[in-house]
């Protein structure tokens, strides 16, 4: 997503009026009972069916304008179009059908059906100039959209209006469940979420993360998702080399990371800049910059090891860039966190559960078995680095013979044996670390013993 957009959107405000060239709408009362093969949670949850949709459609970018009333969501230069007369004339057939965007697309819009919306509008722009534009619910009277941007030749929107219940929208909700999402998706001017992440389970004051392994991949990105590392970066580079490896902050804002890991080029490189979702007071004040930028790629997945022996883990699967409900992590250990892209994971009718009973599952868990093995693997060959050359243990030995020998010198006004004193503090010191260092490798070698 290139700021150029961002700029647009914010420039572009001003609606205009168009004559709709088809007429479809749909009745209220088949779409209730359509509904209740598929009831989603929330409003939120409907537009991450339809996010689903799009990704798999492989726009190059995803916008959404929303207030009060409703929402509008676009997508540009997809290379799988949907016809929407067809869609809502087989609603049903669609939403029982076989997985694809159609049926996800299906699913998310009878969800609004549900809440007796005034309008849905879908229009489709070649050019800036109007092809089509169908009325999929609602009145047939002519409608206003905005105008699509000028970055894109082919155009497509959806425009959901409310009438007597609120279609407002919690974007904290969408923003969180599309992370990792690996095509750019803006909301109201601004990107939808940050370009890193905190894994689950951290606090002020966790020890430094053991290590952070990103495996990218090639392929579409339905089949993917974005690489994001922990903390605060301007790149992830695909690189092993130093100059390359400059962006991966090692300590802000409180992450650390002893030894970080890339495997694998890919040749589906992803841009994610523009401005920085609006937060709180303080951190609006804060923030010395408001432009974000991020060089990254498609992914397989993402593991991040906590250098605590007892810590949460968690399975956080990523379907068509939309982040499924947690998961219970097949390995024992604590302290795992894994993102994994999981396209072909059946779900079950609630739409964003795993269906643990499933062949897609088994698939899943052999994917995880044989990125485990090459995990602990790696941390086995580079135990003696990730301990010697952490920033914690040396300036903490430091501390504590320096905390000893006061201590010592106090009980005795003999100050050798102050030092001394010191010194072995210091010794234990390291050997507690070297103690839990080895810990922490015996568990990671159970993992694969089941």
């Amino acid at each position: 997503m290139s700021a150029e957009l961002e700029a647009l959107l914010e420039s572009e405000q001003v609606l205009g009026t168009y004559d709709s060239t088809g007429v479809f709408t749909l009745s209220l009362v088949e779409a209730r009972r359509k509904l209740a093969h598929f009831q989603l949670a929330s409003l939120e949850f409907a537009v991450l069916k339809m996010i689903q949709a799009l990704v798999q459609m492989q726009p190059q970018a995803i916008w959404m304008e929303s207030d009060e009333r409703g929402f509008i969501l676009n997508w540009a230069e997809a290379q799988e179009l949907l016809e929407p007369e067809q869609l809502a004339r087989e609603l049903e057939q669609w939403m029982l059908g076989p997985a694809g965007a159609a049926k996800d697309m299906a699913i998310g819009l009878a969800a609004f059906l549900d809440r007796e919306p005034a309008e849905i509008w879908w229009a489709h722009w070649e050019n800036q100039q109007i092809v089509q534009m169908v009325n999929l619910f609602g009145s047939d009277r002519q409608t206003q959209l905005p105008p699509p941007v000028g970055l894109y030749r082919r155009i497509h929107s959806l425009r959901v209006v409310g009438a007597t219940q609120s279609l407002a929208l919690d974007r904290t909700i969408i923003a969180n469940r599309t992370l990792f999402c690996p095509v750019p998706i803006l909301w109201n001017g601004r990107l939808m979420c940050e370009l890193s992440w905190s894994p689950p389970g951290f606090w002020p004051g966790q020890p430094p993360y053991w290590a952070d392994f990103y495996f990218s991949q090639d392929g579409p990105p339905a089949r993917g998702l974005a690489l994001k590392p922990i903390g605060t970066c301007h790149a992830l580079a695909l690189s092993s080399e130093l100059s390359q490896r400059r962006y991966f902050a090692e300590k802000t804002r409180g992450f650390s990371s002893w030894r970080r890991y890339i495997h694998g080029r890919s040749n589906c490189p992803l841009r994610f800049s523009g401005r920085r979702p609006k937060g709180t007071i303080l951190t609006e004040t804060l923030t010395s910059t408001h432009d974000v930028d991020l060089e990254t790629s498609l992914g397989e997945s993402i593991w991040v090891v906590s250098g605590a022996v007892y810590a949460p883990s968690a399975l956080l699967c990523v379907k068509h860039g939309v982040i499924l409900n947690p998961c219970r992590l097949p390995l024992r250990l604590s302290g795992v966190v894994v993102v994994i892209a999981t396209p072909d994971l059946e779900v079950d009718l609630s739409q964003f559960t795993p269906m643990e009973n499933s062949e897609s599952w088994t698939g899943v868990l052999q994917a995880i078995d044989a990125r485990a093995a090459l995990v602990v693997k790696t941390l086995e060959d580079d135990s003696n680095l990730i301990f010697r050359q952490s920033n914690e243990i040396i300036p903490m030995a430091a501390g504590v013979s320096i905390l000893g020998g006061v201590v010592g010198t106090a009980a005795s006004s003999f100050f050798p044996l102050g030092l001394l004193a010191g010194s072995a503090a210091a010794a234990l010191y390291i050997k507690y670390a070297e103690y839990q260092h080895e810990g922490r490798l015996r568990l990671l070698r159970g993992i694969l013993k089941k």
